[in-house]
């Protein structure tokens, strides 16, 4: 019976409860908008912080110089060399990096698609004389010009982004050890020659550096993910989408209010009907009910087209909106479902105590209600 008289009201219902919807959909979709744009930049902001920095703290060696035998932290060597190798003869320069593939899984910190530990096991199960991973090339065996000659390297895994590397630069991952004897094989000069060492870390960014400045290798122009967190770019972006979603939580509370006074407005109207409803054996809590359904099923309504709406939009804009275009990997859509899910069912739930709150204190003298009808 409460369904039923609910579907009866929904049936019924006229340009107030229409607009109520509209405002209420507008409102849920601007903060939805709001929750995915906020969700989105904020995990890419971290992965561009994590590609651009390659992990926790980054520092510039000499390329001659080992590593510690202890240290607190996890670290690793990475060689990089800039515009000295390219690819299948063709006249794009790519960037080698040429790393300890155990210390740099012990390193890296990753927890966004693409993760570049599985990569990294390939390359080190791998039986290839030159394995590699590369980002912007294809699987399969290429030639690798270098060091004055070519080395045959075969590329085992592909990854749209890798830490460290350049925005937009094709990247080979080679292991160190094994591209140094590949080279030495074909009589080639080192192809490490002139390459820029860098040590990589993981661990608390300060404790990190203290721990670096202190050691042997006392690293220059040390730099941590959380100096690329603190960019002006990302902070006055995520102000933005934070007044944003003030202004929209705002919006939907005043939606849910005026649903609250438009019920309770009425349902005073109706005494009458109440009234003969109350005659034929539906009580009081039967209406009540009947209420809270139509109240649950006019937001439910609401809250799937904004939703939908958002989702749309969103898909749309996320690319015209990074804040650092320059840095890889680009901003990709991040929908909060876990949060989502919440907060839809909370709206409804509380849309639907306030259409029984609304039944349920609409009282009035149905004598008088009657006089005047």
């Amino acid at each position: 019976m409460p369904a039923f008289l609910a579907t009866r009201r929904l049936a019924a219902v006229r340009a107030l409860p229409l607009l109520l919807t509209v405002t209420a959909a507008v409102s849920l979709c601007a903060l939805c908008f709001a929750e995915i744009f906020s969700t989105s930049l904020h995990s890419n902001r971290e992965e561009k912080a994590y590609v651009a920095n390659g992990a926790d703290v980054q520092g510039f060696i000499d390329a001659g110089q080992t590593l510690p035998a202890s240290f607190p932290y996890p670290i690793t060597k990475v060689l990089e060399t800039f515009n000295s190798a390219r690819l299948d003869n063709t006249s794009k320069q790519i960037a080698v990096f040429a790393v300890d593939v155990p210390s740099l899984r012990r390193v890296l910190r990753w927890s966004w698609a693409g993760d570049p530990q599985a990569a990294l096991r390939a390359l080190s199960n791998s039986t290839d004389s030159l394995p590699a991973i590369a980002v912007g090339a294809s699987s399969g065996t290429h030639q690798l010009l270098i060091g004055g000659g070519q080395l045959p390297v075969h590329i085992v895994a592909t990854l749209p982004a890798f830490p460290g590397m350049a925005a937009s630069e094709p990247l080979v991952v080679v292991p160190v050890a094994r591209l140094t004897a590949a080279a030495r094989s074909a009589s080639l000069a080192d192809p490490l020659d002139g390459a820029s060492a860098y040590v990589w870390a993981k661990g608390p960014p300060p404790a990190v550096e203290r721990s670096l400045a202190r050691s042997s290798l006392a690293p220059l122009y040390l730099t941590s993910v959380d100096d690329f967190l603190n960019r002006d770019e990302l902070t006055i972006g995520e102000r933005a989408y934070n007044f944003l979603r003030v202004i929209a939580l705002g919006a939907a509370v005043l939606a849910l209010i005026a649903l609250l006074l438009y019920l309770r407005a009425r349902s005073r109207t109706q005494l009458v009907t109440s009234a003969l409803l109350a005659r034929m054996g539906i009580d009081k809590a039967q209406q009540a009910m009947a209420a809270a359904i139509e109240g649950a099923a006019l937001i439910a309504f609401a809250s799937i087209l904004g939703i939908a709406a958002a989702l749309v939009t969103a898909s749309e804009l996320i690319g015209h909106v990074d804040p650092l275009p320059a840095y890889s990997p680009p901003v990709a859509v991040q929908v909060p479902w876990t949060l989502l899910g919440v907060s839809f069912v909370a709206v409804v739930f509380v849309a639907g105590v306030l259409g029984a709150v609304a039944e349920l204190t609409a009282g009035g003298d149905v004598e008088e209600a009657l006089r005047v009808a």
